[in-house]
């Protein structure tokens, strides 16, 4: 039986930045999209700035045998392509990677991001990019077959051809009209479970705005996959 992962995260939160426009795919809830997202052509580092980051944490799931195990990372940004909270540099993306260790005895066929209650998303991934932070060294990176907001909280990317051990994810990137961020889900889904941090979108309250630049957790470049 396939159980979930959930991820928790505490945090406070940031502003501002400018910019551009990308093209993504809009997901309301219940709507799946056959594909990954659109290619976001733009340089992560360039388009996105860093508001926190979970650092590289480690997951385990457990079941019998050690199941699957690995590491991940999320990160919450203020995103220079994204309009979605009408202007350019204040909405927040989130944006992802999951790597899963050699020693791992099964595969991974789901990671799920949350919590989007109430906010808009749309959906992209970063070919060839990679947090430059180890394990994460994109030798191998799988793409989704698919990727549905199944539910109005989460959206979840499907691999048909799974995520192996020794493999890890492409970068996916989901966009929001958030403006500002709270304790968010991270789930990797197979046999087992465990529970890890993430982050969820919100909007600026009074309190929230004074609270500039609190919450970061961590600084860390992306970086691009060279070919060999």
């Amino acid at each position: 039986m396939k159980k979930t992962f959930l991820v928790y995260m505490t945090l406070a939160v940031a502003l501002v930045v400018l910019a551009p426009s990308a093209k993504a795919d809009l997901l309301t809830p219940g709507q799946t999209a056959n594909n990954p997202g659109d290619v976001n052509p733009n340089n992560p580092n360039t388009t996105l700035t860093l508001i926190a980051s979970t650092g590289v944490q480690n997951y385990t799931s457990v079941l019998g045998p050690t199941d699957f195990t690995g590491q991940y990372i999320v990160g919450a940004y203020y995103d220079s392509a994204n309009t979605l909270c009408g202007v350019a540099g204040q909405c927040v993306d989130i944006v992802a990677q999951v790597y899963e260790s050699a020693a791992s005895v099964n595969d991974i066929e789901e990671i799920t991001l949350s919590s989007f209650s109430g906010f808009q998303t749309d959906i992209s991934y970063y070919p060839g990019w990679f947090y430059n932070l180890a394990p994460f060294n994109a030798s191998t990176e799988v793409l989704a077959a698919s990727v549905s907001r199944v539910t109005n909280s989460t959206v979840s990317y499907f691999f048909d051809a799974p995520i192996t051990p020794g493999t890890e994810s492409e970068l996916i990137d989901v966009m929001t009209n958030g403006t500002t961020y709270v304790p968010g889900h991270l789930s990797v889904q197979n046999d087992g479970t465990t529970t890890v941090l993430g982050y969820g979108p919100s909007v600026p309250e009074p309190a929230t705005l004074s609270l500039l630049g609190i919450g970061l957790l961590g600084l860390f470049g992306l970086r691009k996959k060279e070919n060999a």
